[in-house]
């Protein structure tokens, strides 16, 4: 069994045996059967029960090669419904697996209706935790929507009645809640576990019923088991131990046996139906009639079932788009299912359901951009199509920090300047020299040397200054005053002297 706890005082208990629904009998093995399917979608609760289900159905898919597109949402909470449904409207899903209570089921079509996920084309299979009851007090317009659903759900008593233990333990949907709370419910470890008469009244009806009573006497006879071997002191270790290898034929449900590794029964020794979801709009009748079982022997039998279309084939499992109607700076919108521009920061060449952010080195200021305007030289971005915000601006491409230099336009990183080079703020060359360096701009390319001897360099675009009572002849030609220190010659001022600039100090 399986107990789900909505609120502190709203309590659901789902007798199954948490078995993984079967996608076979979504695609049936058959020929004729299409072959085009590949990908189907699962929307469940955000709980134990919901996720169990899904990696149930994610592992029985993966068998047959589909890929599986799934989304989790809160319950009763319509905020996180609508997120799970356009998740699975954007990923473009017709076929999906839906596993939900009674108590969000109303919004959930009404919501999958407005936008698109219902009707010819499309398919929904529900689990167990949605009633046939709940269904069928959908208001019309949504119950002819839904037309062509499945409903997957286990079913007991495929042997009938199974005598007297059976009828003594269906005789607890009569009593009142002091004698459940004295006979059984005093035994309960959780409030959430307590039985009711109401509980009894709507959920023992046969098929249920069965199941429950199948994990009532697997309790049973683990509880002797243990006791038999361990004494009444058994832990709760041994007790598991037991439980889990527990086999017998219950008469109700066919045999019971365990997956050790999950405490589960295991899926393939129970009987499960499939109900096709049916309206008439002559006479405006909801129907539920069965058209698949399963049974551990022979697998899912269906015959019959009418899909959404009114055919026997199922719909393609995901929506086709014609992507070539959105021309270079535009995207396909899959929720709004138009044209939509390109915001800035991203580009596109056209035919696509997404734009790209702009790339390292590059930035789009502009919607429906075609390509991406490149950082200019002395500026980089490193961000290479990580975070749109990062590209949607000429403001994000940073100068390059002193001592570094780019001299292409869309770089990715700004160069360190060669080994006593230098730069400013936002340079595209190493045009200055480190302190002790001069640059020599005779040589090509330019490059800083060290200062000469008597002589001190500050470094940048300075040239070397004569130590005192030195001088120097700094030909125009030659532009280098290194040979020509004169340590010998009396101070003389600052001159041109035939033709040669003379520094001395």
């Amino acid at each position: 069994t399986h107990t789900h706890t909505h609120t502190h005082t709203h309590t659901h208990t789902h007798a199954h045996t948490h078995t993984p629904p079967f996608p076979h009998l979504l695609f049936p093995q058959q020929p004729g059967a299409p072959t085009y399917i590949s990908q189907v979608g699962i929307v469940h609760l955000a709980d134990s029960y919901g996720q169990a289900y899904a990696d149930g159905f994610i592992d029985n898919c993966a068998d047959l090669g589909l890929e599986v597109v799934s989304k989790q949402f809160g319950f009763q909470n319509e905020a996180s419904i609508d997120v799970a449904l356009y998740f699975m409207k954007k990923n473009r899903i017709n076929v999906m697996m839906v596993v939900m209570f009674d108590d969000d089921i109303e919004y959930f079509i009404a919501k999958a209706n407005e936008i698109g996920l219902l009707g010819s084309g499309k398919m929904m299979v529900f689990s167990d935790g949605v009633s046939t009851g709940a269904l069928s007090a959908l208001p019309t317009d949504l119950q002819n929507a839904l037309s062509g659903a499945g409903r997957v759900l286990p079913v007991g008593c495929v042997n009938g009645e199974t005598g007297v233990l059976f009828d003594h333990f269906r005789s607890f949907a009569s009593k009142s809640q002091s004698w459940l709370d004295l006979r059984l419910n005093l035994r309960m470890p959780y409030e959430a576990w307590k039985l009711t008469p109401e509980f009894m009244e709507d959920y023992y009806d046969v098929d249920v019923s069965c199941y429950v009573y199948d994990a009532v006497m697997a309790q049973g006879i683990a509880a002797c088991d243990s006791y038999a071997q361990y004494g009444a002191n058994y832990t709760r270790a041994q007790y598991l131990e037991k439980l889990q290898a527990v086999e017998f034929d219950s008469g109700a449900s066919g045999r019971v046996e365990f997956d050790s590794a999950t405490g589960n029964r295991r899926k393939d020794t129970g009987y499960y139906v499939l109900q096709n979801l049916l309206f008439d709009v002559s006479d405006e009748n909801f129907s539920a009639p069965i058209k698949g079982t399963w049974n551990p022997s022979g697998g899912w039998e269906t015959s019959g079932f009418v899909f959404s279309d009114g055919t026997g084939s199922p719909p393609a499992s995901v929506e086709p788009v014609d992507y070539s109607v959105c021309g270079p700076g535009f995207f396909y919108d899959l929720v709004e299912e138009t044209c939509g521009a390109c915001s800035p920061g991203t580009w596109s060449a056209g035919g696509t359901d997404q734009c790209i952010v702009c790339g390292a080195g590059t930035f789009s200021v502009v919607s429906a951009a075609v390509t991406c305007t490149r950082c200019a030289a002395g500026s980089s971005l490193s961000d290479n199509s990580g975070v749109l915000t990062l590209h949607d601006s000429a403001e994000d491409c940073t100068s390059c920090e002193a001592g570094k230099y780019v001299n292409t336009s869309g770089a990715p990183a700004c160069h360190k300047c060669p080994k006593n080079h230098d730069s400013r703020l936002g340079q595209t060359s190493c045009s200055l020299c480190t302190f002790g360096y001069y640059l020599d701009e005779s040589a090509d390319p330019p490059a800083c040397i060290a200062c000469p001897a008597y002589a001190s360099c500050a470094g940048g675009d300075s040239a070397p200054v004569p130590d005192e009572g030195y001088w120097c002849v700094y030909l125009w030609l030659l532009k280098n005053c290194a040979p020509h220190w004169q340590s010998t010659q009396p101070f003389i001022p600052t001159a041109v002297v035939m033709g040669m600039r003379v520094f001395a100090a």
